[in-house]
């Protein structure tokens, strides 16, 4: 879920994005803060497929026909409040079925 989740996010945390991708050894010098960000979405994704997880939800053994209910039942954990942009119950559907 990570990659996609950043994906949705990096416009809203920019600099939080690009110590990400600092901190996992990306060289940011003389990038801009949005290719730094962006830099870590590849990281992440990079770092999961290096340790071998799971990359989609599929993959992970979740069903289509699930998404809409976890997508419902993500809007009833106040964490999705912290997000740094505001997300909808649409929202996480998508974020959802682009993991998928």
């Amino acid at each position: 879920m990570m990659p996609p989740v950043m994906k949705f996010n990096v416009e809203y945390a920019p600099k939080g994005y690009a110590d990400i991708a600092a901190a996992l050894g990306v060289d940011t010098s003389g990038v801009s803060l949005d290719e730094a960000a962006n830099a870590a979405i590849t990281a992440v994704r990079q770092l999961s497929q290096d340790v071998e997880i799971p990359q989609s939800l599929s993959e992970a053994g979740l069903q289509r026909e699930s998404l809409p209910k976890m997508a419902k039942n993500a809007m009833l954990d106040h964490c999705y409040k912290l997000n740094p942009r505001p997300c909808t119950e649409e929202d996480m559907l998508r974020l959802y079925e682009e993991a998928f």
